[in-house]
């Protein structure tokens, strides 16, 4: 009785270490894939910045080509 107890014992210590071990690995994985995101949200924000950037460039040449337009009419 005492040896099933001792094996049962062993295989749910086997399973805990098991599991401890996959938590962690996830943890990782979860670590590494934040970071990851994390990365692409900061080059996704100078990409808005360059993208605002040129939309107000774009509006400026509008307004000087529309000014000239005026000027020849």
């Amino acid at each position: 009785m005492k040896d099933a107890i001792a094996e049962q014992r062993a295989k749910t210590n086997r399973q805990l270490e098991n599991l401890r071990e996959r938590h962690l690995a996830n943890n990782d994985e979860v670590e590494a894939q934040r970071q990851y995101i994390t990365e692409l949200n900061r080059h996704l924000t100078i990409i808005n910045g360059q993208l605002q950037a040129a939309e107000r460039r774009i509006g400026e040449v509008i307004a000087k080509s529309m000014e000239r337009a005026q000027k020849v009419m």
